[in-house]
């Protein structure tokens, strides 16, 4: 394991400039982030560091599927404030977004 706590061995492990992380491989010095999309393709949310997540047990997966899930909802949450402000037809400073 290296500083960060990420395993070291495998293909592109410590000799190789890289680390496994269960099916993905990152390179050495690289951060990963997951984008989420829309339908259409535009970003939604981003979820950074997943480096940090032990994908190879249940409790780090789990984790990882919860940070997706709100990222997901706090996008709906988005969403469903532009579709009043833009029904309303005007801008309300009440509303957050």
């Amino acid at each position: 394991m290296d500083e960060d706590g990420l395993p070291t061995s495998g293909p592109l492990g410590a000799d190789g400039g890289g680390e496994q992380l269960g099916h993905w491989t990152r390179l050495r010095g690289e951060r990963m982030k997951l984008v989420l999309v829309d339908d259409g393709g535009e970003p939604v949310a981003e979820i950074e560091d997943i480096e940090h997540y032990d994908l190879t047990t249940m409790g780090g997966r789990a984790s990882l599927i919860d940070e997706i899930t709100l990222a997901l909802g706090q996008a709906d949450r988005r969403r469903v404030l532009e579709f009043i402000r833009h029904t309303r037809g005007t801008d309300r400073p009440d509303i957050e977004g």
